[in-house]
């Protein structure tokens, strides 16, 4: 199996949680879905995420709870201050 070299580390915004809330009880993109709530089902606060490679000017290819690939929008995320 390969390693894996991250080009650098992050974690959810300090806001992730209370702007899923809000999603929640009002959606920004009725029929559709919603960027924040889709991560929530991918990754966790608190949690270190390595970043394997940034797609175009708005995406992030990281490892997600699972261990999985996941894309995701760069807007959710700000550099860990902790990586573990």
């Amino acid at each position: 199996m390969e390693d894996i070299n991250p080009l650098f580390y992050v974690e959810l915004r300090d806001d992730f949680d209370d702007n899923c809330t809000v999603r929640e009880k009002s959606p920004s993109f009725p029929g559709m879905i919603d960027p924040f709530l889709e991560a929530r089902i991918h990754v966790s606060s608190g949690k270190v995420y390595p970043v394997l490679q940034v797609k175009g000017d708005h995406d992030l290819l990281i490892l997600d709870d699972r261990g999985f690939l996941y894309e995701t929008p760069r807007q959710l995320y700000k550099f860990a201050e902790k990586l573990f």
